[in-house]
């Protein structure tokens, strides 16, 4: 029989030739989290998500919520008042409505937790599965509120709710560009027609041209009524040519004592600066989902305000905007290969209130909202 001498030291750090280390370690660290944790975590991650999106400090600007299919509002030119005579009867006037649908898709989420893994699960993973659904959701939501508000063209078609002949256009365009036409209201003595636009571009990168863009998308929002000040989103991208432009007064930073000489933009900071004209401040902000030359304007009125350009559609049974699918096929095992479900549709309200303008082409092309 072998005599071992000597003392217990590092060498002696070996696994026996018949254990498997990575069989050990699964079982170490498997079942640290339970069943009735994980769906904890999952409903309070998506609870904190709907909160999140529906409270945003700058995309419910942007927005109010319906359950309606269709909008209307008024359009045309302002009946006048006349004299009062004796005898002859007054003509009778009526004002003259458009309307257009709302679109209405479902989405879903499969998060493809199978019963074993589940009895075996490690909390990083799930952790990180549930941080990657919550991800996923805030994109779709941010990407459906920006990718309608830069569209030009109109949504269509049975697969987003329309039916057969139903249309869901973007801001003021002109006829022949939409299937919905458009005259906005007098507003302040001036009549419009229908081919009034409120998508345009410049083929230029030029610093007064950029300037002489964001005056004009003011002044396409500014002639309705809608009162400054207004808020501009653009590219990433294109955050340093703006702060180079004349006008441009960037925002004053609590942490910096600046000087009396310096004029300075006093905005919150989801923007970077305030740019002057002739119509108002235009407060900026940019996003990296916005490519590069291409940006926005509008008037917020306030969280999921009436007057905000777009309107999101739901369902009264399908709480905004995530939640695990309710479904007899889960009852047994709640968890076990659990969808997240939603149901909405993002569509123009207020067809005054938003202008698009790119820079560096000779026309506007909807751009991809990534």
């Amino acid at each position: 029989m072998a005599t071992y001498l000597g003392p217990r030291d590092l060498k002696s750090r070996v696994l026996p030739d018949g254990w498997d280390a990575t069989e050990l370690e699964k079982l170490r660290t498997e079942s640290d989290i339970s069943l009735d944790a994980i769906a904890t975590e999952l409903s309070g991650a998506l609870a904190a998500l709907n909160a999140e999106l529906l409270g945003d400090p700058f995309y419910s600007m942007l927005y109010n919520l319906t359950t309606e299919p269709t909008t209307e509002y008024r359009v045309g030119s302002t009946n006048t008042v006349v004299r009062f005579p004796e005898y002859a009867p007054i003509d009778e006037k009526r004002g003259a409505t458009q309307g257009h649908m709302l679109p209405f898709e479902d989405w879903g989420y499969a998060m493809g937790w199978t019963w074993k893994y589940l009895r075996r699960a490690r909390r990083i993973q799930i952790e990180s599965d549930v941080a990657g659904a919550v991800q996923a959701w805030r994109d779709k939501w941010h990407k459906s509120l920006l990718t309608r508000f830069f569209k030009s063209a109109d949504d269509s078609g049975e697969h987003k709710g329309l039916g057969a002949a139903g249309y869901s256009p973007g801001f003021a365009h002109t006829a022949g560009s939409t299937s919905v036409d458009f005259i906005p209201p007098d507003y302040n003595g001036q009549a419009f027609a229908s081919t009034h636009e409120h998508y345009d571009a410049t083929n230029s990168t030029a610093a007064a041209d950029w300037e002489a863009a964001i005056e004009a998308l003011a002044a396409d929002i500014a002639e309705h009524g809608h009162m400054p000040p207004y808020t501009l989103v653009c590219a990433a991208e294109d955050q340093g040519t703006i702060e180079g432009l004349t006008n441009f007064r960037p925002r004053a930073l609590p942490e910096i004592q600046y000087g009396s000489s310096q004029d300075l933009a006093r905005v919150s900071d989801l923007y970077f600066g305030a740019v002057g004209t002739p119509d108002g401040s235009v407060l900026c902000t940019w996003s990296h989902r916005v490519p590069q030359y291409t940006m926005g304007i509008w008037k917020p009125y306030g969280v999921r305000n009436p007057r905000n350009p777009l309107m999101v559609r739901y369902s009264n049974d399908t709480p905004l905007v995530a939640v695990p699918l309710p479904d007899k096929a889960y009852r047994s095992f709640p968890l076990e290969q659990l969808l997240i479900y939603g149901e909405f549709g993002v569509g123009v309200q207020e067809r005054t209130n938003g202008a698009c303008h790119q820079m560096n082409t000779a026309s506007y092309s909807d751009p991809t909202i990534t």
